[in-house]
């Protein structure tokens, strides 16, 4: 049996619960902060959303109930506060259920429902059942965690799986565009070829705005709610500390009981019977029966010494009952006190149990919190595997433009050569129609037998006439040799961009096909 001590009257230096004004103070400021800057960028962010409403609409919505379970923690802990306190000023379970008017018992103080509302908060409870209930408050005050810690995490596969399917998206138009502009390469129009190739283009740059949109709002959103949940983690700390604290100053003290002294001389305890027999009784009780048996070796008993024999048996009978009640009271509290020692080993092994069950599971968190980052390194890395091939894809795009922009001069200097051609070809013309007018002016001339100073100035001209035609044919075989050369630099560099195009397309799909590969092999690993 243990006696304990009741509790102590509430004084002006015990110390009270601290309520959570300022962390909610700081939730509210940040997300009013958050809000006014969403009001300022309200149509940037209107474009962001839009590009993909359905992934960036879950985003928001777990990130509003976050901010929400987050603030009505708070507010509920406010609640466990003015519960506490009411039970503190009066110490019994109409104090309580009046501090409580306003709703029930906290589900978070649970555990002290059993010594707060009944007898043994009023007479004192143990260190050890404090200690098992301090514990049980902060298992309940984990299992709170977890739900926040689980939006916490859906934010960030959100944010991510928004980022992944952009960018698969992205590769995939990419290889489109590509595969399109190869088959608007073989219809030879250059003018038809770029504009095909602007409007391909517009598909990779809507799914890069997908990846980007989800990232930011996935990135925001994490930040902002793991922030609430830190400030929610330090208030719901300080007041199982100010609890465990204000409960410690109500604990009983554990006694041994009365009438017992467990000595410490050499290991061995003395125990002390309070109404029995002392050791001058046990003296006189020796002689009186020493003299008892002496008194027959006398010569010629009398009478008398038979009557005080007699009285001196009495006496010692009722010596030796009264020593037996003295033995048969130290006996009961013995075993009374064995029966709590045995008790309190039990109650120690209990505790023992209970210590390794937990170990067992903390052993578990961090087994599963290690497998959890792990995977967040795989996410990442392939993160930046996805980032660097759309790096490099938008690298070869370039290198297509300047491609495409080189065919688009060699078109114009072909068009530039067909002019000369076609000038030339009209020189040609004229220079036949001179020659032929002139061989039309010597048959005149023969005809009408005119004089010799007239036919030498006709073949003169005839001469300038053939010496100028044969100029124009060798201008008109160099503007033949420039457009053959025109036309194999057009070749050439459609069969570099073709060459270009399809290396790019190869990339893209090796690309997916290893990390396809790497996520089966992942997840059979796992």
């Amino acid at each position: 049996m243990t006696e304990q001590t009741p509790p102590e009257r509430p004084t002006d230096h015990t110390r009270a619960l601290t309520r959570p004004i300022l962390p909610l103070i700081i939730i509210l400021t940040v997300l009013v902060f958050v809000a006014l800057l969403a009001f300022t960028q309200a149509s940037r962010l209107t474009d962001f959303f839009l590009a993909q409403p359905a992934i960036n609409g879950a985003i928001l919505v777990v990130a509003a109930v976050s901010a929400g379970l987050i603030i009505w923690e708070v507010v509920s802990l406010s609640r466990a506060v003015r519960w506490v306190d009411g039970t503190h000023l009066s110490g019994d379970t109409a104090s309580a259920e009046a501090a409580g008017s306003d709703g029930a018992m906290p589900q978070l103080l649970f555990p002290l429902q059993s010594i707060m509302l009944g007898k043994s908060f009023r007479s004192g409870f143990s260190a050890e059942n404090l200690a098992i209930v301090m514990d049980a408050i902060k298992a309940r005050n984990d299992e709170r965690r977890d739900l926040s810690q689980y939006l916490l995490q859906l934010l960030i596969f959100l944010g991510l799986f928004g980022t992944f399917w952009g960018l698969t998206l992205t590769v995939g138009d990419i290889g489109r565009a590509i595969g399109q502009l190869n088959e608007g390469s073989a219809s030879g129009d250059t003018g038809d070829l770029f504009r095909q190739m602007i409007q391909s283009l517009q598909n990779p740059i809507g799914s890069m705005g997908i990846a980007f949109s989800s990232s930011l709002f996935g990135l925001a959103g994490t930040i902002i709610v793991g922030f609430m949940e830190q400030q929610s983690s330090r208030a719901h700390g300080r007041f199982i500390d100010d609890l465990e604290n204000w409960l410690y100053q109500h604990a009983a003290v554990t006694t041994v009981p009365q009438g017992f002294d467990l000595g410490t001389g050499g290991g061995a305890g003395t125990l002390s019977a309070g109404p029995g027999i002392d050791g001058e009784q046990l003296s006189a009780l020796t002689a009186a029966l020493t003299a008892a048996g002496a008194a027959p070796e006398s010569p010629g008993p009398t009478l008398e010494s038979m009557e005080r024999l007699d009285s001196s048996i009495a006496a010692n009978s009722h010596r030796l009952e009264r020593v037996e009640a003295g033995l048969s009271r130290n006996h009961d509290a013995l075993i009374t006190a064995l029966q709590a020692l045995v008790a309190v080993q039990d109650n120690q092994q209990s505790l023992r149990q209970e210590e390794h069950g937990k170990l067992a599971s903390l052993d578990m968190l961090n087994d599963t919190n290690a497998r959890l980052n792990a995977i967040m390194e795989s996410w990442n890395t392939r993160s930046e595997q996805y980032f660097q091939q759309a790096a490099k894809s938008q690298q070869e795009m370039v290198k297509l433009t300047a491609d495409i922009e080189q065919l688009l001069k060699s078109r114009d200097a072909i068009l530039g050569l067909n002019e000369q051609l076609a000038a030339l070809n009209r020189e040609v013309g004229e220079s036949a129609s001179r020659t032929e007018s002139a061989f039309t002016e010597l048959q005149n001339f023969l005809a009408g037998s005119e004089t010799g100073d007239q036919l030498g100035k006709l073949l003169t001209s005839m001469d300038g006439a053939r010496d100028e035609l044969r100029a124009m044919r060798a201008e008109a075989a160099k503007a033949a040799e420039a457009a053959a050369d025109s036309a194999a630099e057009i070749k050439a560099a459609t069969e570099r961009a073709a060459a270009s195009a399809m290396a790019s397309v190869e990339k893209a799909t090796a690309g997916k096909a290893s990390t396809a590969k790497a996520t089966t092999g992942k997840k059979s690993g796992q």
